[in-house]
């Protein structure tokens, strides 16, 4: 398989997809294990099935906790800090939040985002890729003791419509 231009350049943050109206397959996996406030953080796709309107939510972690949303085109479930890495090598940054007093967030995904989100690039060659994202936030109090913890993963794969 011949890796995309964003691949062979390691442009970090790039999701090559189609700037237009797409669909997207979404599914959650991996598992989210307990923290400091109760049974773990999940992360989920919301709002349309377009990469120009959606965004990643979390909800579930410490309140006013800081983290950062990672993306992957490898799944996993591999132990790391109190939970599990959902997402595989290589493993890249997308973007560092910060929980509300609730322990939720939301990353709005969309063309024209503030500066470090993501912002959808249009690539051809990549539409149909499978991404998979996970947030892994500071739990200080969590049960592990290693003072961090990661959200289960969402696995969010987008393609024209028909």
């Amino acid at each position: 398989m011949t890796p995309s231009i964003f691949q062979r350049l390691q442009i970090p943050a790039v999701l090559a997809l189609f700037a237009v109206t797409a669909h997207a397959s979404v599914s959650n996996y991996c598992t989210g294990a307990p923290n400091s406030v109760g049974p773990g953080a999940d992360i989920a796709w919301v709002g349309p099935h377009n990469p120009q309107f959606g965004g990643l939510t979390v909800q579930g972690c410490p309140s006013n906790s800081f983290g950062v949303f990672l993306y992957s085109m490898t799944p996993a479930q591999t132990p790391f800090g109190d939970g599990f890495a959902c997402v595989g090598a290589p493993m890249l940054n997308l973007a560092r939040r910060r929980t509300d007093a609730a322990g939720s967030l939301l990353m709005r995904v969309w063309w024209g985002s503030e500066q470090e989100d993501l912002q959808w690039l249009t690539h051809p060659q990549n539409i149909g890729v499978t991404w998979h994202f996970q947030y892994m936030y500071r739990d200080v109090a969590g049960p592990g003791g290693t003072g961090f913890n990661l959200s289960d993963g969402v696995a969010v794969q987008f393609s024209p419509f028909e």
